[in-house]
């Protein structure tokens, strides 16, 4: 989510505790209730303490400090826990929550996440920006129409002869035989995919996309313009384009952005104040939202969770359930459960446990799956490992935040949505921006 430069103490984890094994995105199954994954015995000891063998201490200040992976760094904390009190809400305080312009207070306790830098991204395929022009075609074809040609001739002059000899049954028959063969190739012609003579870049036909290179389209993932792609086997583009953002972006030319190829956006609907517990609404969602209706694009929402209970992980569900009563929306719900830049903020409280966080992701998504929306869990790579147990949570949709200079994440479950960047660019907004992927 949005990066800003505070100074936080931060811990160094070594990689080889960090890094997942990768995996391709695959159907999720229904998760055990009980705990099933091992991890290493090092990082057990608490929620956010290591042993000292593994931490390194320094201040992040203007440029943070990044692991060898590129991971995100956890905060250490260094001043005893401060002890919060669980918020619970009434149905009545949601409500004046959904209708309250955020306040000064409610700013200055936006739980804003540790900062995390986005190592440069290589492209696998060069953008060309070309969308099915018709190429020449080559010697092999030019050679092959020859032979066609030659045939075709070759064929004329046979029938010619047997014209001469007076065979009309001949003529009928060879008239015959070549409607029929023009008859099936114009129905092989309508029956095959798409096999056109483009030059290299974007096609599109039957309103499926396609990226040619070398003279065939490409598949798997790949990397265009600084974006990412996946292409099925056949070709055919299966995902799609989108960005997140909150209250950090204030000026968005909507019209600009929906012509730059981007498909959906995900709004932060709200948060959960980093030290007071209070819910408050992002206090730009109204016009965020008004704009990417406007424009016409797939909008879906996210919530930065700072619950310390169940209770309040369904509090914070039903804000946004009350929220959407009157802004419909066509994409997911997500529970965003991550770090803070402040190592007071309740979140890591040290009695938190693994255990916990994962059951408040699941109270939430539960929630949010009851009033008829689909839940989604975002966390970034680290946190996912370390903090959490993500093999109980896919039964719900995983959106994975992983900045790597690698062409595909290395998380090693099954996710829907990843954020491989937060320098993104797009047109219509200025400075960097979430980048996200999101599998058909």
């Amino acid at each position: 989510m949005h990066i800003t430069k505070k100074i936080v103490l931060s811990v160094l984890v070594s990689s080889s505790l960090l890094l997942g094994l990768g995996a391709k995105p695959t159907v999720a199954e229904t998760p055990a209730e009980t705990n099933t994954e091992t991890k290493p015995e090092e990082v057990k000891v608490s929620s956010f303490v290591f042993p000292e063998s593994l931490v390194t201490s320094f201040t992040v200040a203007n440029n943070p400090t990044v692991n060898a992976e590129g991971l995100y760094l956890v905060a250490k904390n260094t001043t005893p826990p401060v002890n919060h009190t669980e918020v619970v809400m009434t149905e009545e305080e949601i409500v004046e929550a959904v209708d309250k312009t955020p306040t000064a207070e409610d700013i200055a306790q936006d739980p804003q996440p540790n900062p995390q830098p986005a190592p440069e991204i290589e492209d696998t395929l060069p953008d060309i920006d070309s969308e099915g022009v018709v190429e020449t075609p080559s010697s092999s074809e030019e050679s092959s129409s020859e032979e066609s040609s030659s045939e075709e001739s070759s064929s004329e002059e046979s029938s010619s002869e047997e014209s001469s000899s007076g065979e009309s049954s001949s003529e009928e028959s060879s008239s015959e035989e070549s409607s029929s063969e023009e008859s099936s190739s114009e129905e092989s012609s309508s029956s095959e995919p798409s096999k056109p003579q483009i030059s290299n870049g974007w096609y599109s036909e039957g309103g499926t996309r396609y990226y040619y290179y070398g003279g065939k389209p490409v598949t798997g993932w790949q990397t265009i313009g600084g974006r990412k792609y996946y292409f099925a086997n056949n070709g055919v583009l299966s995902s799609k384009t989108g960005i997140d953002i909150s209250t950090f972006q204030k000026s968005v030319d909507w019209s600009k952005l929906k012509a730059d190829g981007i498909d959906f956006v995900i709004l932060r609907a709200g948060y959960r104040g980093w030290g007071t517990g209070k819910i408050a609404k992002d206090a730009m969602f109204e016009s965020h939202y008004a704009g990417a209706r406007a424009a016409g694009l797939e909008v879906g929402v996210y919530f930065y969770s700072q619950a310390i209970t169940v209770q309040e992980a369904r509090d914070e569900a039903n804000f946004v359930i009350e929220l959407l009563k009157t802004h419909p929306i066509s994409g997911p719900v997500a529970f965003d459960i991550e770090g803070c830049y402040t190592s007071e903020s309740r979140v890591y409280d040290p009695s938190i446990t693994d255990q916990d966080r994962t059951n408040f992701a699941k109270a939430f998504c539960d929630t949010i799956r009851s009033a008829g929306y689909t839940p989604q869990v975002y966390t970034y790579l680290s946190y996912a490992y370390n903090d959490m147990y993500m093999d109980q949570l896919t039964n719900y949709q995983t959106w994975i935040a992983h900045y790597t200079s690698s062409n595909v994440t290395s998380y090693k479950y099954p996710f829907k949505c990843w954020q491989y960047t937060s320098s993104g660019s797009v047109k219509g907004i200025s400075g960097g921006v979430d980048m996200n992927i999101r599998l058909n």
